[in-house]
């Protein structure tokens, strides 16, 4: 007697998986593609919504801002309607006004600007003197414009406040002064 034993090839056979295929109706279809698109125009929608609040507050905060720096700071810039520089006592009287006061806790930077882009007037008396290139916000302000944004603190006249935040408010704001009629950018 023999036994046979049939054995197995000890490689594995190659097989195909086969994988289940869904099938769905037409109405499904319309639906998952309908689902899709709602959801991307959802999101384009809600960012534009968003964009267009942000910029709401931020335009509404700088008309406003603009009155109520403007009222405190243009009696403090007579000198600058003959020159492109301040006094030391209307320096002291700006500083004055942002120590301790209302206006002081809500601005983190006041610069007053010569029309050549120079610092006239600073907190930091080590900035005052400085000249930066006019564009952007400066040169609207120039224009007679308010321009506020949400700045990410990136140019160089900003340096100070990089330091200690990610990004500001940053509102350039035109003075007029009432005597001269001559623009002095905040």
């Amino acid at each position: 007697r023999s036994i046979h034993a049939a054995m197995a090839d000890p490689a594995p056979a190659t097989s195909r998986l086969r994988v289940p295929r869904i099938r769905t109706s037409l109405a499904r279809r319309f639906l998952l593609a309908n689902l899709v698109v709602l959801i991307i125009a959802g999101l384009v929608i809600g960012v534009w919504v968003g964009d267009q609040l942000e910029r709401g507050i931020i335009d509404r905060t700088a008309s406003i801002t603009a009155l109520y720096v403007e009222s405190f700071v243009e009696p403090h810039l007579g000198s600058m309607t003959t020159g492109d520089a301040l006094s030391a006592a209307e320096v002291a009287e700006l500083n004055g006004l942002l120590t301790n006061t209302p206006l002081g806790e809500k601005i983190v930077a006041l610069r007053v600007w010569s029309p050549d882009g120079t610092i006239a007037y600073s907190p930091d008396p080590t900035r005052i003197g400085q000249q930066f290139v006019v564009e952007g916000g400066l040169a609207e302000a120039l224009e007679g414009k308010v321009e506020a944004e949400m700045s990410p603190l990136s140019s160089a006249e900003n340096a100070p406040e990089r330091a200690q935040w990610d990004r500001l408010l940053e509102m350039y704001l035109p003075v007029r002064d009432a005597a001269s009629d001559r623009l002095h950018p905040l």
